[in-house]
This record gives C-alpha cells, structure tokens and sequence, in this order.
C-alpha cells in the first residue's frame, strides 16, 4: 500500500495540471498532446526528485502491457473499414506512405550516427526508435477542429493521417519485438511470429464476435468480452515473445468486420483512450533513468524526426487528392505521443540498457518538441491553407 502512494500522488498531480490547463481555454489532454504529463513523470522519476521507486515500476508493468494492448485494441476497432469508408482512396495510401518514408528515412539517419561511432546504438534498438517517430498523435488534429474550426482538405489528409498511420507502427513492432525477444516456444521459422501474430488476432476477433452474437447489444456484455480478450491477449503475447500491442489490434479490426456491434464497441471504449494515454506518458517519464547524455541525443532524435516528417510529408503529398496536397503538410505531423510512446515503453523493456534509455529518451523528447515546435507549425499550415476559422491560442 505504501509503494503505491507515490504513484497515486503522481497521478493526482498529472490530473490537477491537466485540469488547470484546461479551464485556462486548453483542449486535449492539457497540452495539445499530453506531453506534460511525461515531463512530470520525468521529474518524479530518478531523473528529478526519484519519488517512483524501480519496484514500484516494475509491479505496474503487467498493468503498463495491458493499457498498451487496450490502446491497440482501440485503433483496431477505430479503423475498421465502415468507419473509413468516407475516406477516399488516395488518402489512405498517402496515409501509410508517409510513415514508410519516414521510418526508411529516420533509420538512414541513424544508421549514420550508429556508423559514427558518436553513440552506442545497435540496430534493433534504432528501428525501435525510428518506428516510434513514425507515429503523429490524432490530438493534434482533434486539437485542429476543435479549437481552430479547422475545416478543409488539408485538415481531413492530417486527421486521416494521424488516424491511420500507427498500423506501420505496429507492424514495426510486430515484426521487431519477436526478434529482439525470441520465445523458445515458436517454430524457428523467420515467418513464425508474423503467422502467429496473425492467428492469435484473428482467433480472438472472432472470439468476441460470437461472444456478442448477432442480438441486441449488452454493455456488460461487450465491456466483459474486450477486456477479458485484451488480457488474454497480453498474456498469451508475452508467453509466445509476440508484440500484444500488435495483436490487440488485429483483435480489434477483425471485431470491426466481423460483429454488428462494433460502432457500439467503439463508441463504448471511446472515453478510455485518454486515461490509457496519460497513465502510460506518467510511467513512460518515471521510467526513464538515463544520464545527461542520453537526454542529449533523445534531443538530437526528436530534432531527426522532425526533419523527416517535413520530408516525409513532402513526398506523401502527391498522393493525396488535389484539394489536400501541400508540399508543406509534413509541418503537420509533429505531434507526437499516445500509441508511439505506449509502444515505446514495453518496448523498453526488451532493449540493451543503452537501447532503452535513449529510445525513452527519444520518445519524451519527441512528444515535447511535438507540443513545441508541432502546434505552431500546424496553426500557420492551416493559416496559409485558409482553413483555420478562429484565431488560435497561444502554443504551449
């Protein structure tokens, strides 16, 4: 019980921040994506004041793994094909486009430094790291519509983007996790993680989707059958050496398809997302014990990643339909956090201690500089694109 209330304070205090910011006039999770809740766990982590112990973090992990594969979960059942229907497209390639740009581009980048000899990265831990950058947060844009009355091509190819663009990240992870932490469990065939990915995600899918049947839909019922096959999915994940994140998320989609009760399941899940989000940006900056050094290049990373984005968006642009192609969309991709930072904490876990820290490092760094530099940058695009109704407020 004692261990526990530094946590519960670390908790109430991300909350009261949040709270204040939002009654000043603030959208989202505070700041546009939530990033002061990992600079506030970073400064009651050992970094700062070391009021979160390592046991303490380490007896929330399973709890940790289960809200990251709740939040692949939750995209699997947002992306579901009635839901993208009224996307064209076009958009939807650009969609996962820009983010295989991004992560072929940020991995040259480091592959560069790594050959330096500047720092000690080895590959798994660099994909990791680039992967995470991959993923732009959908606050940004809801911030964008919210706030701003954004309206327009450029803002549907941002929200689309920011929608649909974690499915590279997540299959980055899929396909990383197993060979960073190889289960003696699987056949040793390289396609044996992907396969068993695969099957599990659809198994469960379909699992659920006969548990809710075809009758009228039971809250109970649905909430009973997400959570139960999220957990399940989280254990079987860890026991095969498989990515949870990745096969809560085929979970979902598969639900999407399959049940008559998927928008009622969307629609029930929806206001868990933030909780889920913030606990994870609480614990993903308590966790981070890395030295100056570290924080430096997590810096440099972010700084690397906004490079590629605006490349990124650049080349992705064409793709897109004539009244949302911007050669300066990548501007609006900069927000960072929610699923990329989920993502990159477990995946911590499984990296050399060096690979660890700066991925942490990088992750709490993107998610600032996202907030930063990202709101401002997305607040002149929609100016020039003539899609910004109201005058915006300030950047954090």
């Amino acid at each position: 019980m004692t261990a526990a209330l530094p946590l519960a304070a670390l908790a109430a205090l991300a909350v009261a921040t949040a709270i204040l910011l939002e009654r000043s006039g603030r959208a989202g999770y505070g700041w546009v994506a939530g990033s002061e809740f990992a600079l506030i766990g970073v400064a009651m982590g050992p970094v700062g004041l070391d009021a979160i112990s390592a046991d303490l973090l380490e007896a929330v992990r399973p709890a940790e793994l289960l809200a990251v594969a709740w939040l692949g979960l939750r995209f699997g059942l947002r992306v579901r094909p009635r839901a993208l229907a009224g996307i064209a497209w076009r958009t939807r390639l650009a969609s996962l486009f820009e983010p295989l740009v991004f992560l072929i581009v940020i991995r040259a980048l480091l592959e560069g430094v790594i050959r330096s000899g500047v720092v000690d990265l080895d590959g798994p831990s660099a994909w990791a790291i680039a992967a995470v950058g991959s993923a732009t947060t959908k606050a940004t844009a809801a911030w964008a519509r919210a706030r701003l009355g954004a309206k327009g091509g450029v803002s549907d190819a941002l929200e689309a983007v920011s929608t649909l663009d974690d499915a590279v990240l997540l299959g980055a992870v899929a396909l990383l996790v197993p060979r960073i932490a190889p289960a003696p469990g699987l056949p040793a065939f390289i396609w044996a993680p992907a396969a068993a990915t695969i099957v599990l995600g659809v198994g469960l899918g379909l699992v659920v989707t006969l548990l809710l049947g075809r009758g009228p839909f039971r809250g109970d019922l649905g909430w009973i059958a997400l959570f139960g096959t999220c957990a399940l999915a989280t254990g079987l994940s860890a026991s095969l050496g498989l990515a949870a994140v990745a096969v809560a998320a085929l979970t979902g989609w598969i639900v999407g398809i399959a049940s008559p009760h998927a928008e009622a399941l969307e629609e029930l899940t929806r206001t868990t997302e933030r909780p889920a989000v913030l606990t994870l940006l609480l614990l993903g900056g308590a966790s981070l014990t890395a030295g100056w050094t570290a924080l430096a290049l997590g810096s440099a990373a972010a700084v690397l990643r906004v490079l590629a984005k605006l490349f990124s968006g650049w080349v992705a642009s064409p793709l897109l339909p004539v009244a949302s192609r911007r050669g300066d969309l990548g501007t609006g991709l900069l927000g960072a956090g929610g699923m990329a930072f989920g993502v990159a904490l477990p995946m911590a876990h499984i990296l050399p201690a060096s690979g660890a820290d700066l991925l942490l490092s990088s992750a709490v760094a993107m998610a600032l500089l996202g907030d930063f530099l990202g709101t401002p940058l997305l607040r002149a695009l929609l100016s020039r694109a003539g899609e910004m109704a109201v005058q915006a407020e300030p950047a954090p």
